[in-house]
């Protein structure tokens, strides 16, 4: 074997191994990186056997080295399936028990290859250059698996470029072309030829095969960033050549410096001091400046994060406030934090014109953008991100360039278009990965619909703030004439009445809308589309609960709502609610009982004056809270009792408990539990006015309502207590709420 073949050999091997390492260090831990350095290794040891088998000329290592370059080839085979099988994700789904099959499979004939003459029964030595092959019986079983895995790869690569898009398709052409071309020109040179015509010649030329697949590799790497490691790969090509230059003027330099000073010396013998003393300056300066390196990167700039631990502290982050701003700011800022970035903004577009803009920087002026600038990004990126590394020259990029943008990602929901974010460079220098692109990929969606809610509640907010402001206006105004009293209360009960038509009709009839379409009234549903229908569903059905407490609050408050009072045996009040629950308290899987405790031995009648369908609000309000707060057989207990000439009834539950601050708030308008976690409902928030209806109807029937916890994970215990009927009681409570023309009942809520 010539030099020159043997250096164009090291050249294949050398350039593979380094390929391999790139991507194993890059992400050690990441499958894919994984698989395609096992990949790279059955390559390098598929050339190394291969490269020995034609340097010795001893028979039985010929034979050896020959059984080993098919084993490799095995495994080459074996590798490249997984790989196409792993990257980018595991579009097509294969059983795990026949993946387990195909690797037994494949050990199995790679034991066989090596160890027995099934496959390869001897390895004869013709020339210095040319070797024959004796194949065993088995053979031909070595070649189906070598065919079936190779195509089996091939195939899904053309099935992942189908579904795919973006540089995600262009990377796997590229990678698709590398595999065809490389297996084809290697399966050629080393099994077709000597198979079927028994031609062993080209078998050397077959060893350049994997130079094909290193080359589009290489191409897609730096190019569209294949495994995310082109700027690893660039910096330690770079680092390599500044390594080789200063080497080599160190030792030039030493080496005239030596002749100076030692003018009587060997020059051979000042050349092997100087360029050994320069290269040990040099490899020991590359360490330092990696070790430096690599402590300053550790504090600045280089921390990595975890997908999906960022994507839930988003997430959280996404229900703590309704204000938008506040909202946006909060995200912004752990965004910033965790993925290093110069610069995010966030600009939300509503009525043609910027809306909102917020945006976190390390001392950068927020982007300049006006709204003509947002209709070109909006026509141009036709609602998918725009990456300015996968660009062309071009205006757009141009624009980007200008305003030291790198990526745009727009935010929209199901039918409107909300706005953009906006990425500047990240503070390490480098280009973005694909885990920060799938970070936002993935956060975006659930960022706009978390600030249409938000819009929604502020929309809420101040319909409530005005409808508060417009009663007190009224009812200072009203003391002035009876003329203006019926003239401003025409005007409320026209105002409450729109309100009522104008909100709550149309959301159920879109809550009813999305229920058909999730139970599939429409048509097949996807598992997306249901995970997105059932969201705006569950926020549908706040918004149905929120509008509703929010008209139950104005009532009360101007003084509208009417009690219809009676004589009430508060005992089969209770029996009656618990037969309405227990349905919904059996679903979650919690045990609800009512019992009622003696005083001695005289049986409590448990009677009151008061407005049956009112009281039961209440109950069911207490019960719903403990469901809301209960895990799974966990229990709730409802007590009534006669004490001090009162009626006490309380709903005590084994749920998550309240401590004593937020304890202060609950009866609060808009009283919320701080940091509280909902065992049986979505984690969002509440209207924060349930207790405070319930408070307002016990006031209004001259009880009183209380809350008992003994901190968090102890339960809570929820009660009001009410009067003990008696005829006179009754009187005074009926000629004070003497049911009036133009009073309301409460819209009723359920659990």
């Amino acid at each position: 074997m010539s030099l020159s073949i043997i250096s164009v050999y090291l050249i294949s091997i050398t350039s593979t191994l380094i390929l391999g390492l790139f991507v194993f260090f890059q992400n050690p831990t990441n499958t894919i990186n994984r698989v395609f350095s096992a990949l790279i290794a059955s390559i390098i040891g598929w050339q190394v056997s291969l490269f020995a088998f034609y340097l010795t000329n001893d028979p039985i290592l010929v034979l050896t080295f020959g059984r080993l370059n098919f084993a490799f080839a095995e495994l080459l085979a074996l590798f490249l399936f997984s790989f196409c099988y792993e990257f980018p994700t595991s579009i097509v789904k294969i059983k795990s028990y026949l993946l387990m099959l195909i690797y037994f499979f494949s050990a199995v004939i790679v034991g066989l290859t090596i160890f027995t003459p099934a496959i390869i029964y001897d390895e004869i030595i013709v020339s210095a250059t040319t070797r024959e092959t004796e194949f065993g019986v088995l053979y031909p079983l070595f070649v189906l698996e070598f065919i079936l895995l190779t195509l089996s790869g091939i195939l899904l690569l053309l099935i992942k470029i189908a579904k795919l898009k973006g540089i995600k398709l262009l990377q796997m052409f590229y990678l698709l072309a590398g595999v065809f071309f490389g297996v084809i020109f290697g399966s050629i040179t080393n099994i077709f030829l000597p198979l079927l015509f028994s031609e062993y010649r080209f078998q050397q030329v077959g060893l350049f095969a994997p130079l094909i697949f290193v080359a589009f590799a290489t191409y897609a790497i730096i190019k569209h960033r294949l495994l995310d490691i082109r700027v690893w790969a660039a910096r330690t090509i770079s680092y390599s050549l500044l390594l080789l230059v200063v080497g080599s003027l160190y030792a030039s330099g030493l080496f005239i410096i030596g002749n100076l000073i030692f003018p009587n010396s060997s020059t051979t013998h000042n050349f092997i001091f100087s360029t050994l003393l320069a290269l040990v300056m040099a490899y020991s300066f590359q360490p330092m400046r990696r070790a430096l390196g690599g402590m300053t990167d550790k504090f600045f700039y280089k921390g990595r994060y975890d997908l999906q631990d960022l994507l839930k502290k988003l997430s959280k982050l996404l229900v703590s406030t309704y204000l938008i701003e506040d909202l946006l700011s909060t995200v912004l800022i752990e965004i910033r934090r965790q993925v290093r970035i110069s610069q995010i903004d966030i600009i939300l577009i509503k009525n043609n014109k910027i809306q909102t803009h917020v945006s976190k920087s390390s001392g950068h002026e927020p982007f300049k953008l006006i709204y003509k600038d947002l209709l070109l990004l909006k026509k141009y990126a036709n609602l998918r991100e725009i990456l300015f590394e996968d660009l062309n020259e071009s205006l757009i990029k141009e624009f980007l360039r200008v305003n030291d943008i790198r990526i745009v990602f727009p935010l929209k929901t199901k039918d409107n278009f909300i706005g953009f974010i906006f990425l500047g460079e990240k503070l390490s220098g480098e280009v973005y990965s694909d885990q920060d692109v799938r970070l936002f990929e993935l956060f975006a969606p659930e960022l706009s619909l978390a600030i249409q809610n938000a819009e929604a509640y502020d929309e809420i907010s101040q319909f409530n703030a005005t409808l508060k402001q417009r009663v007190e206006y009224a009812t200072r105004k009203l003391k002035n004439a009876n003329l203006q009293l019926k003239e401003l209360d025409h005007l409320k009960d026209e105002f409450l009445s729109i309100a009522s038509h104008e909100l709550r009709t149309p959301m159920t009839a879109i809550r009813s809308y999305l229920w058909m379409a999730l139970a599939g009234k429409g048509g097949p549903v996807s598992a997306k589309q249901k995970y997105y229908l059932q969201r705006t569903y569950s926020a549908t059905e706040r918004m149905i609960k929120l509008v509703n407490d929010m008209l139950n609050v104005s009532r009360i408050e101007s003084g509208r709502i009417a009690l219809d009072l009676s004589e009430l045996n508060m005992r089969g009040l209770c029996l009656e609610v618990l037969h309405e629950v227990k349905p919904r308290v059996s679903e979650v899987g919690i045990n609800i009982k009512f019992s009622v405790i003696k005083s001695g031995d005289t049986k409590p009648k448990l009677l009151v004056v008061g407005d049956g369908d009112k009281l039961k609000e209440v109950l069911i309000n207490f019960i719903s809270n403990s469901i809301k707060f209960t895990e799974k057989d966990g229990h709730i207990d409802i007590v009534a009792r006669e004490e001090n000439k009162q009626v006490i009834v309380e709903v005590t539950d084994s749920g998550i408990g309240i401590d004593q601050d937020s304890q202060k708030l609950l009866f609060q308008k808009f009283g919320f539990m701080k940091g509280s976690y909902r065992t049986n409902q979505d984690a969002s928030q509440g209207t924060g006015l349930g207790l405070y209806i319930c408070k307002s109807i016990i006031d209004l029937h001259d009880g009183q309502i209380w809350v008992k916890s003994d901190g968090k994970g102890t339960g809570a215990t929820f009660g009001f207590s009410l009067p003990i009927y008696s005829p006179r009681l009754y009187d005074q409570m009926r000629s004070r709420h003497k049911k009036q023309k133009g009073k309301l009942g409460l819209i009723k809520s359920t659990i």
